[in-house]
C-alpha cells in the first residue's frame, strides 16, 4: 500500500479514505475540496459495500435458521452450532494472531504477510486442524452412528482448514477496501452452504454432519473467490521468520483474546446442552442467532471500515485525529445499535412463532439483543488499547469479563435456564464493555502524556 493525500491505495488502485480528511471536507474549497468530496463518496461506497456483505448474507443466514430447524430438526441444528462456536474458537485460537496482525500493520512499510512464500503461509493457516481434537470430544458423542461420528468429523476438518484460510483472504480484502469482491465471497459462503444443505436434505441426509459439509462447500467457493485477487502475486517474497515473528509478537494475546471472546459468546449454548438437552439448546441457539448474530450484521460494516482506517491514522503518528475519529465513531455506533437493536425486537415479536417452531420468552430474547448490542459496541471501545499494543491488557479484561460469566451461568442456569445464559452473556459483555472504557481512557491519557514528554 503506498500513501495519497486522501488515503492509502491498495496494489490495484482502490483508495482507503482517511475518515480525518473526509469529516474535514466541508471546510474546503476548490480542487481539494472536490478531491476531498470524491473521498467522502469513496468511503461511502466503501462502508455501503461492507453493508452489503453483512446484509444480503445476514439476511440468508437468518433465513438458514428455520430451514435447518424445519429440515434438520432442533437437535442437529444444536449439533451444528456447537460445531460453529467450536470451530470459531478454535480457528481464532491457531490463527487469530494472524488475522489482527495483517490489520495492525495496515499501511506499514516494512515486509506484509502476503511477502511469505505461499508454502509457508498454507501451513500457517493449516494449523486450524488443531481444532478437530476439541470438536470430537465435545460434539463427537453425540454425533450418533460410528459411521456419522467418521464423516462429521472429516467434514470439520475439511472445513476448518477452508475456514482458517478464507478469514485471511477476508483480512485482506478488508484492510484494502474490497467490499464489493467482499460481498460476493460471502453470499457465496452463505447462500451456498444453504443450497447444499437442502441437496442433501432432498437426498434424506438428515444426519449430524450435513450442515457441517454443506457449511465447507460454501466456504470452499467463498475463499475461490476471496483468492482470486491475491494481493501476493507479483510481490517480491521475504524471509517467513522475521514477518511471522513480528505478526506473532503483537497477535498471540489477541489470538487468545478471540478464543476468550467466543467463550464468552457461545458459552450459553454449551452450557444448555450439558443441562437441558440438544433439542432445547437447539430453539436457544436458533433464537440466539437470529438476536446476536442478526445484530453484527448491521454493526460490523462500520466497525470493518474504521478498524484498518484508525490503525493507519495511529500508524503515521497522527495519534489525536485518530483518537478524534474513534470518539465520533463509538458514538455513532452506541446510537445505531441501540435503533438495531429495538428494530430486532419488534420483529421478533411479530415473526417469532413464524421462523421458530418453540420461540424463547421475548424477555429472554431482549437481554440476548442487549447483550449482543454491546459486544457490538465493545469491538470500538477498546480500539485504543488495541492501537497502543495493549493486547494483553485487551486479554486480561476480557478473561475477568468470561470469569464472571461463568460464574453468573453457574448461579442461574439451572434455576432460569435460557434466562439464566442470557443475562451471564449480557452481564459478560457489559463488563467487558466498562473495564475497556475506564482502562483505555488512562492508557490514552498515559500514552499521549508520555510522548508529549518526549517531544
Amino acid at each position: 500500500m503506498r500513501r495519497t493525500a486522501g488515503g492509502d491505495v491498495h496494489p490495484e488502485g482502490l483508495v482507503v479514505p482517511d475518515p480525518e480528511l473526509i469529516a474535514a471536507a466541508p471546510g474546503t474549497s476548490g480542487r481539494r475540496a472536490t478531491h476531498l468530496r470524491g473521498d467522502k463518496l469513496m468511503a461511502i461506497r466503501v462502508v455501503a459495500g461492507f453493508g452489503a456483505a453483512r446484509a444480503v448474507p445476514g439476511v440468508l443466514t437468518l433465513v438458514r435458521v428455520p430451514v435447518w430447524l424445519l429440515l434438520y430438526g432442533p437437535a442437529n441444528y444444536a449439533l451444528y452450532s456447537l460445531f460453529w462456536a467450536t470451530a470459531l474458537i478454535g480457528t481464532s485460537l491457531t490463527g487469530g494472531w494472524l488475522r489482527q496482525a495483517i490489520l495492525r500493520h495496515s499501511g506499514g512499510t516494512g515486509p506484509q504477510y502476503e511477502d511469505v512464500a505461499p508454502r509457508t503461509r498454507l501451513l500457517v493457516e493449516a494449523t486450524a486442524l488443531l481444532a478437530i481434537v476439541p470438536l470430537a470430544l465435545l460434539i463427537g458423542p453425540d454425533a450418533g452412528r460410528p459411521v456419522d461420528r467418521a464423516v462429521l468429523l472429516v467434514a470439520a476438518a475439511a472445513s476448518l482448514v477452508l475456514t482458517s484460510g478464507y478469514s485471511v483472504a477476508q483480512t485482506f480484502l478488508q484492510r484494502d477496501g474490497r467490499s464489493t469482491r467482499y460481498a460476493v465471497a460471502e453470499l457465496v459462503r452463505v447462500g451456498g452452504a444453504l443450497v447444499v444443505s437442502v441437496i442433501l436434505a432432498v437426498a434424506g441426509q438428515f444426519t449430524s454432519w450435513a450442515l457441517v459439509l454443506a457449511t465447507a462447500a460454501g466456504t470452499a467457493g467463498a475463499l475461490v473467490i476471496a483468492r482470486s485477487s491475491d494481493p501476493a502475486v507479483g510481490r517480491a517474497r521475504v524471509p517467513a521468520a522475521a514477518v511471522l515473528a513480528a505478526h506473532w509478537r503483537y497477535g498471540w494475546p489477541m489470538s487468545i483474546w478471540l478464543t476468550v471472546s467466543g467463550g464468552l459468546i457461545y458459552l450459553d449454548r454449551f452450557v444448555l446442552t450439558e443441562l437441558y438437552g440438544l433439542d432445547r439448546a437447539g430453539h436457544y441457539a436458533a433464537a440466539a442467532d437470529l438476536g446476536v448474530r442478526g445484530m453484527g450484521m448491521f454493526v460490523t460494516p462500520l466497525v470493518m471500515f474504521l478498524h484498518p482506517a484508525f490503525m493507519r491514522r495511529w500508524n503515521a503518528g497522527d495519534e489525536l485525529a485518530s483518537l478524534r475519529t474513534w470518539r465520533r465513531a463509538t458514538a455513532l455506533l452506541t446510537a445505531g445499535t441501540a435503533v438495531v437493536a429495538a428494530v430486532c425486537f419488534g420483529c421478533y415479536l411479530l415473526f417469532a412463532d413464524q421462523l421458530i417452531a418453540d420461540p424463547i420468552a421475548a424477555g429472554t430474547f431482549a437481554v440476548l439483543l442487549t447483550g449482543g448490542s454491546l459486544w457490538q459496541l465493545a469491538q470500538m471501545v477498546h480500539k485504543p488499547l488495541e492501537a497502543m499494543d495493549r493486547t494483553t491488557t485487551m486479554l486480561g479484561l476480557l478473561i475477568v469479563s468470561l470469569s464472571v460469566t461463568c460464574l453468573i451461568d453457574v448461579a442461574l442456569a439451572s434455576a432460569l435456564g435460557e434466562l439464566g445464559v442470557a443475562v451471564a452473556f449480557t452481564v459478560g459483555a457489559s463488563t467487558y464493555v466498562a473495564l475497556s472504557a475506564v482502562v483505555g481512557r488512562r492508557a490514552v491519557r498515559a500514552h499521549l502524556a508520555n510522548g508529549s514528554a518526549l517531544r
